[in-house]
């Protein structure tokens, strides 16, 4: 009978452990480690869209897509840099689409919120990541500069 309290006991701390170590606040974001063999990047140009309306197809979109390795990894290497954030309401500035041998990860892209940032959005989870590596590898990846969407607007 203790013994078997004691299992009990033990699951419930590994559930509980698991869950904390996902929640963490300021978790890094982690990749495959292999490298990404393209990249694809919308940006939805017509900002002036309801914020919370998930549906694309009613805005316009610029469309990018990369195969160069260097680009896609100078990419990865600033969303690599996010950190763990809290959630929002807010719908996306667009999507990120990384192709890998094992299949496609696929993310959004919102404003950051605070001065300095942009967050995506992966697997339920928000990444804080620093603006100037985020848009420096979206250039990489041929979005130019100019049709980035600046912080909040």
């Amino acid at each position: 009978m203790k013994r078997g309290r004691n299992i009990v006991i033990a699951l419930v701390l590994v559930v509980f452990a698991t869950y904390a170590v996902k929640s963490w606040p300021g978790r890094a974001l982690h990749l495959p480690p292999v490298n990404a063999t393209h990249a694809g990047i919308v940006i939805y140009s017509n900002l002036n869209a309801k914020r919370t309306d998930s549906k694309p197809g009613k805005r316009a979109l610029l469309e990018f897509q990369t195969t160069d390795g260097v680009a896609i990894q100078e990419l990865v290497t600033a969303l690599q840099e996010g950190r763990v954030c809290s959630d929002h309401k807010c719908g996306p500035l667009g999507t990120i689409e990384l192709g890998y041998a094992s299949g496609d990860l696929s993310m959004d892209f919102l404003p950051g919120h605070a001065d300095g940032f942009y967050e995506v959005r992966l697997q339920g989870d928000i990444y804080r990541i620093p603006r100037a590596a985020f848009t420096k590898g979206l250039v990489a990846c041929g979005v130019p500069y100019g049709v980035i969407p600046l912080h909040g607007q």
